[in-house]
């Protein structure tokens, strides 16, 4: 992965609405480089309902 590309993914911290109530979180922060995360990023990217209750995870 290159530094551009980590930073765009870095930059991505948030809520975005969709439609119709419905959202989108992303998470992602720089961690230490180790074998289970070998380009040093932590992410998540959750799909919400209009309740809250996350339908993806």
């Amino acid at each position: 992965m290159r530094d551009a590309d980590k930073e765009i993914l870095l930059s991505m911290v948030g809520i975005v609405i969709i439609e119709e109530g419905y959202w989108y979180e992303i998470d992602s922060k720089a961690v230490a480089v180790t074998p289970a995360r070998p380009h040093g990023l932590k992410y998540a990217l959750t799909l919400h309902d209009p309740n809250g209750y996350a339908c993806i995870a």
